[in-house]
């Protein structure tokens, strides 16, 4: 349990984040539609990268470093997302708008979902053998104890 000095930091900390998220947010809705399509890009980028290194963490089985990413992987989301919805949001103004990032923005999000699905495979692949390994184990562990406690 927190104590009241624990509960009040915690509290600050939320209210001072929710504030950085809100001058960031309130920043990215006024860039101009070039500097926010290069945004989302970058963003893109960095979610693919990060893809791409669960992708070799879960294909050497380095669950441990897969699960230590997941919590920068969350903020990166994060602010993807807040630009997307600013993105959305200003849908009308992007049509027919240097088609070029539009189409490096479409890839990146095609790349992005076909790499986390084969990731999100391939962590469901994992997270089946340890059940059956662990399973197996326990099994074992009972008739180790049945052929003990007959003896």
């Amino acid at each position: 349990m927190l104590t009241p000095q624990q509960t009040k930091r915690s509290n600050d900390n939320a209210i001072h984040d929710h504030n950085d998220f809100k001058a960031g947010h309130d920043a990215l809705a006024q860039k101009s539609k070039e500097a926010l399509l290069e945004t989302l890009i970058s963003k893109s980028r960095s979610l693919l990268a990060i893809a791409e290194e669960e992708a070799v963490m879960l294909a050497n089985n380095n669950i441990s470093a897969f699960a230590d990413l997941q919590m920068r992987k969350k903020d990166l989301a994060e602010d993807y997302a807040g630009a997307c919805e600013i993105f959305h949001a200003r849908a009308e103004e992007f049509r027919g708008f240097a088609p070029s990032l539009l189409d490096r923005l479409d890839q990146l999000q095609v790349q992005i979902g076909l790499t986390s699905r084969a990731n999100n495979k391939a962590l469901q692949t994992l997270m089946s053998a340890a059940r059956d390994n662990t399973a197996s184990t326990l099994l074992a562990a009972q008739e180790i104890g049945q052929i003990t406690d007959r003896h």
